[in-house]
């Protein structure tokens, strides 16, 4: 059974997390990157030139990306936190998300998981590496813009491994 500071550390994640959601949805990209640490890495997009590093870089790409966004609402569930050392954490979650643009374009839907290395610092639970991963997305980039989450193979037999292919 957890105890009182392990139910604590949970919440302090899942706290960041929604910050996280809600700072984006108010187009507060500096605030949204705070739930990051300084030096983190993040990959949004497929590809190892993906990968960046830096909260201010991730703050500095958020701002770009709400550029002609009339407004954002992102919806994060499933949370599975896994402890794995003293103040270290591994989270995995899901998130659907909804664009929409000052213009006349339809609204850009996602549903994707975040993978996020949490560290616990002087100010709280930060996310210290995030990955995304999509299983589906409406009027966007299309799926070679994405990395596939990790799914097995329709028909395949219990006992064959995750692929990375969507389904």
């Amino acid at each position: 059974m957890a105890d009182d500071d392990e139910w604590r550390d949970r919440q302090g994640i899942a706290d960041a997390l929604h910050a996280y959601c809600r700072l984006v949805d108010q187009n507060r990209p500096d605030e949204a990157a705070a739930v990051f640490t300084a030096d983190c890495t993040w990959k949004y997009r497929r590809g190892d030139d993906a990968v960046q590093t830096g909260r201010d870089a991730l703050a500095a790409h958020m701002a770009q990306s709400l550029v002609g966004m009339r407004a954002t609402s992102h919806h994060l569930s499933n949370l599975e936190i896994t402890f794995t050392g003293p103040g270290t954490a591994r989270v995995d979650s899901y998130v659907s998300a909804v664009h929409f643009f000052e213009d006349d374009r339809p609204e850009f839907q996602i549903w994707a998981r975040y993978h996020d290395g949490f560290v616990k610092t002087d100010e709280g639970w930060r996310i210290a590496d995030r990955r995304v991963t999509v299983a589906g997305e409406l009027n966007g980039h299309g799926p070679a813009a994405w990395e596939p989450i990790e799914r097995r193979p329709s028909g395949a037999d219990a006992d064959a491994d995750v692929s990375r292919s969507a389904g």
